[in-house]
């Protein structure tokens, strides 16, 4: 079984999106390895970074539950913004609902956020 997961994480930083959505949600669940959300918000990062629209949600959810990273609605707004620019209208409904607990400035610090992260391609949002 060892082997099979030291594959997988290989392939999921090689870049391939379906093997870290794999890895998320082994680490989310405890699935083979010891349960673990902060490892999993390290793999909705690296899809979330490469555009993957579901892991962007993922983790606006993970930031704004404060699960496996500190609570920020600013960071949950940005990856709920990315997703929204995309067409998911969830996401516009999510980002609607967290704004209501977001002053001014953090609403608009969210949106450069977001902005700078689509000009670098998603990459070091």
């Amino acid at each position: 079984m060892r082997g099979r997961r030291c594959r997988r994480r290989f392939i999921a930083e090689s870049g391939d999106v379906e093997a870290q959505f794999y890895l998320v949600y082994m680490y989310a669940n405890g699935n083979e390895v010891p349960q673990n959300d902060k490892t999993a918000v390290k793999w909705w990062t690296k899809a979330a970074e490469q555009g993957e629209a579901k892991a962007q949600t993922s983790l606006g959810n993970m930031y704004r539950y404060g699960t496996g990273v500190l609570s920020s609605n600013v960071k949950a707004y940005m990856c709920y913004n990315l997703r929204a620019f995309n067409g998911d209208e969830n996401a516009s409904k999510n980002k609607d609902i967290i704004s209501k607990r977001m002053t001014n400035e953090q609403i608009e610090k969210a949106q450069e956020l977001s902005d700078a992260c689509l000009a670098k391609d998603y990459k070091a949002c």
